[in-house]
């Protein structure tokens, strides 16, 4: 698993919890230690970004406990380093509702899963356990939310038999959600849709006349693609290809009862496997002009940086911005485009500048952070 799928199944079972009334911790284990083996900079990000959606309570482990105590310290002095600037942004984002592509997951969806027979245990624990909509939308560095607030709503999979069907604004829907919705009765513009023998060879996208090679997908689960007959009216975004075939890869849709969709003709579950399927670009781009057209527009965005990590939590007035950089490569000067402007902004653990609706930071180092706070 990768920091950015860490972090959200921390936060989808943080929701979880609080809507049982049950109290949450997060584990921030070294294990196993010491840091040769596992850097400091791993439990500092996963603290800074578990404080900023408001878990403060953790079990950290700083210590080296199988060996004496000033054996390894780097731990502490990691912590020691960081904790004002955690503490800072936890304080200036509490209370606030999260804010973004709600993710829906229901709690229990493994009971009434369906499972392809050519699924591996490994897939289907993947698929049963983990979100794949929370892992590429995080994986893009778009900004998700738990508790629906009535926006854009993302739902792969199964998902899309449980998703609500009033007050969302839109939906980002996978293949098998998509006609998991149909069958409830939704028009979400699929005339029919069947699986593909073989992956395409590339994935092209008009808007930005260029190709994405599709690697790194992962089959266990059967068929990845599907060719779907679409309604008239569906604005198709971008095209599979290969060898002279191809057919719609994603598109937009806005049935006759003004609900807009977008729809990637492919199975999400796939996605902790990684690859330029989930993580290009211009997927990345379509993603944040979809949650636009749906009139949602994402908080805040940072492009085209692939460690970026954004989580946001705003009540109108206020706009608290948490931004990590799970990344190797350093953040230089990373632009910040908002969703409205704001009329002051403080920055924590970072310096920067705001022009109308464009913030740019300070760099920010591998597996470094910064927090923004916004106010109107």
């Amino acid at each position: 698993q990768t920091m950015p799928h860490i972090v959200e199944f921390t936060r989808m079972q943080q929701s979880w919890c609080e809507a049982a009334d049950v109290d949450f911790f997060a584990e921030n284990d070294s294990y196993p230690r010491p840091r040769y083996r596992i850097p400091a900079a791993y439990m500092e990000s996963f603290d800074f970004c578990m404080a900023a959606a408001g878990c403060p309570q953790q079990l950290k482990y700083m210590m080296d406990y199988f060996s004496r105590p000033d054996y390894e310290t780097g731990y502490l002095r990691a912590h020691l380093r960081n904790r004002d600037t955690i503490r800072e942004t936890a304080e200036a984002m509490a209370g606030l509702p999260d804010a973004g592509v709600y993710v829906h997951e229901d709690m229990r969806r493994a009971a009434g899963m369906a499972l392809p027979e050519e699924a591996t245990d490994s897939h289907i624990m993947r698929a049963a356990s983990f979100s794949a909509a929370s892992a590429l939308l995080s994986g893009l560095g778009l900004a998700t939310a738990y508790r629906n607030g009535g926006g854009v709503a993302a739902a792969f999979g199964d998902s899309g038999r449980t998703v609500p069907l009033n007050g969302q604004k839109g939906y980002i829907l996978d293949a098998p959600a998509a006609l998991e919705m149909a069958r409830r009765g939704v028009d979400t513009g699929i005339l029919s849709a069947e699986p593909l023998d073989a992956a395409p060879a590339y994935e092209f996208f008009p808007e930005f006349d260029d190709r994405i090679e599709l690697n790194w997908l992962d089959t266990t689960g059967g068929s990845l693609f599907y060719r779907a007959a679409l309604k008239e009216n569906a604005e198709v975004l971008s095209v599979f290809r290969d060898r002279g075939d191809s057919c719609p890869a994603s598109y937009f849709y806005v049935n006759a009862e003004g609900t807009p969709f977008l729809v990637l003709l492919f199975r999400a579950d796939t996605v902790l496997a990684g690859g330029s399927l989930f993580r290009s670009y211009y997927r990345q781009a379509q993603l944040i002009d979809a949650a636009r057209r749906m009139g949602a527009p994402l908080p805040a965005v940072v492009r085209r940086e692939p460690g970026a990590y954004l989580l946001c939590r705003t009540n109108g007035r206020r706009l608290g911005v948490a931004l990590c950089n799970f990344s190797l490569d350093e953040m230089v000067r990373p632009r910040v485009e908002l969703a409205a402007e704001w009329k002051t902004a403080r920055f924590i653990g970072c310096e920067g500048s705001m022009n109308g609706r464009e913030i740019v930071l300070s760099d920010v180092r591998p597996y470094g952070f910064a927090g923004i706070m916004l106010e109107v």
